[in-house]
């Protein structure tokens, strides 16, 4: 039967209690700021808001990387600074845009800082030269092949396996990855860094007590090992045979020069 349209509304007909229950969407949002109720609506008992409890989030203040470099180098014009030392936990300040802020940077030292990894430091660091990250943390510095133009790394006392990284290191000539967990065929990467001089391996307990002879063989152009010269810094005129023996193993080609006969 449909109903009738046309009878009036009884006036004393009492209204519907209507039930709002406010949740938190998300861990980041507050419902009760998005719906908002006028307070003698609440109090006259027109509508009845229950209002659940919210979970509290502290969302920690990233520190601005800018105020912190300007309050270290004393100089608002960063684009000059050439060395940065450095001591700060990466999770809480992100060192990505280190490059942008000094274009000029030839040495940063981050010595006791906490870096899980050098991808931390972020690419760009065109001029950098020397990078010490001793006692940081590490574990493996696979972001250290986007700075091509390194020549000194330090990275003493940390817990270091791989050293695949640096044979991307073309320019590397010092090398320092003393008390670390470094094995003797993990060495094997740095013999394609051509021009590296100094290598410090001493404190890694996968090597054996005679490294210094394996290293030798394995990396005979080497001038230093842990502070102590080589033969090659003994004896010079071995830099023209390794030269010559490196380009020849570039080039495929091998030059042998007849006998000299004496009369």
């Amino acid at each position: 039967m449909s109903p009738n349209l046309e009878g009036p509304v009884p006036e004393d007909e009492p209204e519907e209690e209507i039930s709002i229950f406010l949740t938190p969407i998300s861990n980041n949002s507050s419902s009760s700021s998005e719906v908002n109720f006028t307070e003698d609506a609440i109090q006259e008992g027109e509508i009845d808001v229950i209002l659940l409890p919210e979970e509290t989030v502290h969302i920690p203040l990233e520190q601005n990387l800018r105020e912190l470099l300007v309050k270290v180098t004393n100089t608002e014009d960063l684009s000059t600074v050439t060395h940065i030392k450095l001591r700060v936990i990466s999770r809480e300040v992100t060192l990505q845009h280190l490059s942008i802020y000094t274009p000029a940077l030839r040495e940063l030292i981050l010595d006791g800082s906490m870096v899980t990894s050098l991808r931390d430091i972020g690419g760009g660091l065109k001029n950098l030269k020397i990078l010490r990250v001793n006692h940081c943390g590490l574990t493996c510095i696979d972001g250290v092949f986007g700075i091509d133009t390194l020549e000194e790394l330090y990275a003493a006392d940390n817990s270091i396996t791989n050293l695949a990284p640096c044979a991307f290191l073309a320019n590397i000539r010092i090398v320092d990855v003393r008390r670390n967990f470094i094995s003797e065929t993990n060495l094997g990467y740095l013999s394609l860094c051509q021009n590296l001089e100094e290598l410090s391996v001493e404190g890694n307990p996968e090597i054996g007590s005679r490294y210094r002879e394996k290293i030798l063989l394995l990396l005979p152009y080497l001038k230093k090992i842990d502070g102590e010269c080589t033969r090659r810094a003994s004896h010079p005129d071995s830099d023209i045979h390794h030269n010559l023996a490196t380009e020849q193993n570039r080039s495929g080609f091998s030059i042998q020069f007849p006998p000299r006969v004496f009369f």
